[in-house]
């Protein structure tokens, strides 16, 4: 299986972060949501980071939202009103 979550450096002090689920449009699955977070939590450790920039393997969207059983639409329709 490939990583659902890439980080590429370019540069000191930028990081690409790419959402690598384009199968399903990159659709935030519980997986996909819990390696963005680890890949967030370890770019915040870095003391030389200054610009995070967030893309998909899908060239044509970012993400589709969430996917599966685990989003829980009418508590996220709760939070949201």
């Amino acid at each position: 299986m490939a990583e659902l979550v890439l980080i590429d450096r370019p540069s000191t002090g930028t990081a690409i972060v790419t959402l690598n689920r384009p199968e399903k449009y990159n659709a935030l699955s519980a997986a996909l949501r819990r390696a963005f977070a680890a890949a967030m939590a370890k770019l915040a450790a870095d003391d030389t980071l200054r610009a995070i920039v967030i893309t998909g393997a899908d060239p044509a969207e970012i993400s589709r939202g969430g996917s599966g059983p685990e989003v829980d639409v009418e508590s996220h329709v709760a939070r949201c009103s």
